[in-house]
């Protein structure tokens, strides 16, 4: 990822739990879990405070901790940075 968000895709997934052990079905558990809009829409404490979060950002996954510093720079600058190379690499998933 570079550092200049290109087509604004974010999306959600309560997935962590079944990735863990799995990272080569990353996509598809991904995409069982993902969490709708009516389903935030709801609840939306309950899904950002769920362990299972995850985050995918362009074609990298990312666990809510690390997701959380990138939507914000998102947000603040339209800019994000790799964050994944100083911390936890398990955090950080890329999609195939």
């Amino acid at each position: 990822m570079n550092d200049s968000f290109e087509n604004g895709d974010i999306e959600l997934s309560l997935c962590k739990r079944f990735v863990e052990g799995n990272e080569e079905q990353l996509e598809g558990i991904f995409a069982k879990y993902r969490v709708p809009f009516s389903k935030y829409s709801q609840d939306p404490i309950a899904i950002l405070s769920d362990p299972d979060l995850m985050v995918k950002i362009e074609d990298q996954v990312y666990d809510w901790k690390v997701a959380l510093p990138l939507v914000i720079s998102l947000l603040a600058f339209k800019r994000v940075f790799f964050i994944c190379q100083c911390l936890n690499f398990s955090l950080c998933l890329k999609l195939s």
